[in-house]
């Protein structure tokens, strides 16, 4: 009986040891330059891309249902914002709004996926596209972010 238990145990803790997280990734581009910062927002109550497509289509209109993002408009620029939802089995820490944005990251979500490389520095992120001779896109760039990514639990 107590074999059988721990079996079942270890069955239920599988799916969970490979679980993904579904997040928003909010993208901020000074119109005109490469410059990018990025959000990655997640809810519990989010848990699939249809449901988190969804609160984009709210969040589009500015009714926000699980989200409360607002842009604050910079006086002499020009902010683009995109919004898309992609699911990942990494954890990133909870965005902070007021936080640094120290941190950068290589942002790659083609595919369907969402891929984080970290590097020292913005310039450092750049190079290596240059390196890899590869342009930077709508789907693969590189990004200044306040979020960590968190150590598998």
């Amino acid at each position: 009986m107590l074999r059988c238990c721990l079996l079942i145990a270890g069955l239920l803790l599988v799916p969970m040891a490979n679980a993904t997280n579904v997040y928003m990734l909010g993208r901020f581009n000074i119109q005109g330059t490469t410059y990018a910062q990025v959000v990655f927002f997640s809810h519990k109550d989010i848990t699939t891309l249809e449901a988190c497509e969804k609160e984009v289509m709210y969040g589009r209109t500015g009714q926000w249902q699980h989200y409360g993002h607002l842009v604050n408009k910079v006086a002499g620029m020009s902010i683009a914002v995109n919004y898309i939802c992609r699911s990942a089995p990494v954890k990133l820490s909870t965005w902070q709004a007021r936080e640094r944005y120290d941190i950068v990251y290589e942002v790659d979500f083609r595919d369907n996926g969402l891929k984080l490389v970290q590097h020292d520095t913005y310039a450092a992120c750049v190079g290596h596209f240059r390196q890899q001779k590869v342009q930077e896109s709508y789907e693969y760039f590189c990004a200044k972010a306040n979020q960590r990514i968190q150590p598998a639990q």
